[in-house]
């Protein structure tokens, strides 16, 4: 981790999501950085944890976003956007409903309060395409 010249990282915590269980045998897990969604990296949960290379964040930020009212912004790319007036980009929405069990929400964007839309939650951030701008608490 010392050695980050020419990589395109910066030091400092990168949010990752663990893909798969840990395997108990080996110690290690698959996870996805937010920033870098399209690699996945192999680690070993125990060797980062004892460098102190890994923290396990216990906040449970994910719960922020199926709070209604919560202010997120989404990503939307050009494959996405197709044919509309839209531009691939950040737009800004608030959580109107949300369903914890189908891990979905239901967002009115800023840009066009005449619709809602739905989106899987966990999938976006992993993806890095959801991100909070304000949590109701």
């Amino acid at each position: 981790m010392n050695d980050l010249k020419g990589t395109g990282w910066h030091e400092g915590w990168h949010m990752a999501v663990v893909t798969d269980e840990i395997d108990e045998d080996s110690g290690t897990a698959n996870i996805i950085y937010v920033v870098e969604p399209s690699e996945s990296y192999k680690v070993s949960v125990e060797e980062m944890l004892q460098k102190g290379w890994i923290k396990i964040d216990d906040r449970d930020e994910i719960e922020q976003f199926y709070e209604i009212g919560a202010r997120i912004k989404i990503k939307w790319s050009k494959e996405e956007i197709g044919d509309t007036d839209w531009r691939p980009g950040w737009y800004v929405a608030e959580v109107q409903d949300a369903d914890r069990d189908n891990d979905e929400i239901t967002v009115q964007f800023v840009s066009e309060p005449e619709c809602t839309y739905k989106y899987e939650v966990t999938p976006r951030v992993a993806q890095g395409t959801l991100q909070m701008v304000k949590p109701v608490l």
